[in-house]
C-alpha cells in the first residue's frame, strides 16, 4: 500500500472488476482512450486475473484516506527492474473526484515511491495531443516532452498525435526538495 496526503492506493482486487470496467469503458473517458469496442462481464474478469498475474504491470485502485471510497485508477506498465524505468498512467473514474487533487496526490505518492524506495530512474508515459489538461498536470508534476508519435492514433474520424512525456529521477527529488 502506498499513501498520499489524501489518497491510498492499494493492489486492485476481485471486488474491483465492475467498477474498472465502469471507468474504462465509460463514456466519460472518451478523451483518454482511443475507440474501444464494448467488452463483456467475462472478458473483463480474465483482463483483471492476466493483470495480476502480469509481473511487468501493476494496477492500483485510488481511493480516498477518508471514507476508502475507489475514485480512480493507476497503472505502471513494462516495468523494466533492470534499467530501472517504468510506464505509468492514471485515470480518475469518479466524475465528482476530478480537479479535486487526488490524482496529483497518488502520481506525487507513485514517484516517491518508485525513485526513492525502489530506485527508479525514469518514468515515462504517453498522452494524445489533444488532452490538453492532462498534458498540463503532466508538466506541473515534471514531467517533460520527450517526442511525438506523429499521427498514430485514429480519433474522431482523424488522425492525432501521442506525445511521449518523462520525469528523471535527479529531476524529481530537485522539484521536490
Amino acid at each position: 500500500m502506498i499513501t498520499g496526503k489524501k489518497i491510498i492506493l492499494r493492489t486492485i482486487e476481485k471486488r474491483d472488476i465492475a467498477k474498472i470496467k465502469d471507468w474504462n469503458y465509460g463514456p466519460q473517458i472518451a478523451d483518454v482512450y482511443s475507440s474501444r469496442f464494448p467488452i463483456s462481464d467475462k472478458e473483463q474478469y480474465n483482463w483483471f486475473h492476466r493483470q495480476r498475474k502480469d509481473s511487468f504491470k501493476k494496477k492500483f485502485m485510488i481511493q480516498t484516506k477518508r471514507g476508502k471510497r475507489p475514485v480512480g485508477l493507476l497503472g505502471l506498465m513494462d516495468i523494466d527492474q533492470l534499467n530501472k524505468c517504468c510506464e505509468i498512467g492514471i485515470l480518475i473514474g469518479e466524475k465528482n473526484y476530478s480537479g479535486k487533487g487526488y490524482a496529483q496526490d497518488a502520481m506525487k505518492a507513485v514517484l516517491d515511491f518508485l525513485f526513492t524506495q525502489m530506485n527508479f530512474n525514469c518514468v515515462y508515459l504517453y498522452v494524445f495531443e489533444t488532452n490538453t489538461r492532462a498534458i498540463e498536470f503532466f508538466r506541473k508534476l515534471g514531467f517533460k516532452k520527450d517526442g511525438v508519435l506523429r499521427e498514430c492514433v485514429f480519433k474522431q474520424g482523424r488522425y492525432i498525435s501521442k506525445f511521449v512525456m518523462s520525469i528523471l529521477k535527479k529531476d524529481y527529488l530537485l522539484k521536490r526538495n
